[in-house]
């Protein structure tokens, strides 16, 4: 019997309410709302057969890609958190480019490793 890891790449997207409340929990809205965001179109993304939506999921995979890049530059790279960060980045950009091998599963691990990402990102400029 086979297990469907659809669900599973469906329901990472919730992962992205972490870094979210974590902006929002700093007061700062922008933080917070790009998370949100991401994880509103990735959601309609992936619930609707993966074409309706595609590219509202890709603009704010963007936005959060570059917030997640402007925290590196104001925060440096000598910050630990902002190292664990592009450490998790690393390994989502892996889980991306290689979907093609299990694509439920890696595209899940990969909102689960981008939503670890902007946390230290997040983390970084905060703390």
């Amino acid at each position: 019997m086979k297990i469907s890891l659809k669900p599973f790449k469906l329901s990472s997207s919730f992962f992205f309410i972490i870094p979210g409340m974590m902006g929002f929990y700093t007061k700062n809205i922008s933080l917070g709302i790009i998370p949100v965001l991401s994880l509103i179109t990735s959601l309609l993304f992936h619930s609707h057969n993966e074409k309706k939506y595609e590219n509202m999921d890709i603009t704010f995979a963007y936005a959060q890609m570059t917030m997640n890049l402007i925290l590196t530059i104001i925060v440096g790279l000598q910050n630990h958190l902002i190292q664990l960060g592009i450490l998790c980045v690393a390994i989502s950009l892996y889980l991306y480019f290689n979907q093609q091998k299990n694509y439920n599963l890696y595209h899940g691990l990969w909102h689960l490793t981008s939503s670890i990402a902007t946390s230290f990102f997040i983390l970084g400029y905060f703390l």
